[in-house]
């Protein structure tokens, strides 16, 4: 599809690109040619930025799950982590359960409380334990739907407090032990 501008129109299309080119090009410091380079540039540096934010998150999980498996309480050859926390992002959890759960003998039962509940049940590989039950029942406890996954269970459930969410996975944590 084609258009085309004539007259006081185009004059007036012209001065309002021309205006936005000008004030890109203050805002990089460069002259109007040099604008396509300087946002080149930006993009570059956001890219790296970001990289490097990855790592930093990716360092603060690796020393975050070594505490949590510090605190991890025995039942049998089992060690049991079960947190919650408010408002925090599920992938950010799952990268922390992964963590955990590839140590041996670990079982964790995260939760998210806000306003909409994530529950995240994990088990190391070779763990017999069903988790699945105990995942069961603390979603329903939180007013959840069905949930699933294989080494890693995941669901979501209507709002709760941190002390509702703990109690729940409390609750699911005699379960596992």
């Amino acid at each position: 599809r084609g258009e085309s501008l004539a007259g006081g129109r185009a004059r007036n299309d012209y001065a309002r690109k021309h205006a936005i080119l000008r004030d890109l090009a203050t805002s990089l410091t460069c002259g109007p040619s040099e604008v396509p380079q300087a946002i080149a540039r930006l993009s570059g540096a956001l890219t790296e930025t970001r990289r490097e934010l990855a790592r930093y998150r990716e360092r603060d999980l690796d020393a975050e799950a070594a505490g949590l498996l510090m605190e991890a309480t025995g039942a049998g050859s089992l060690r049991v982590i079960a947190k919650v926390w408010a408002e925090r992002p599920i992938d950010e959890l799952k990268g922390l359960a992964l963590r955990v759960t590839g140590r041996p003998g670990v079982v964790a039962l995260f939760g998210v409380a806000g306003v909409r509940t994530q529950l995240l049940f994990g088990k190391s590989e070779g763990v017999a334990l069903d988790l699945k039950p105990a995942f069961d029942r603390a979603l329903v406890a939180m007013g959840g739907g069905k949930g699933g996954g294989s080494r890693l269970l995941q669901g979501a459930a209507g709002a709760a407090s941190l002390d509702e969410l703990g109690a729940a996975l409390m609750a699911a944590a005699v379960g596992v032990e």
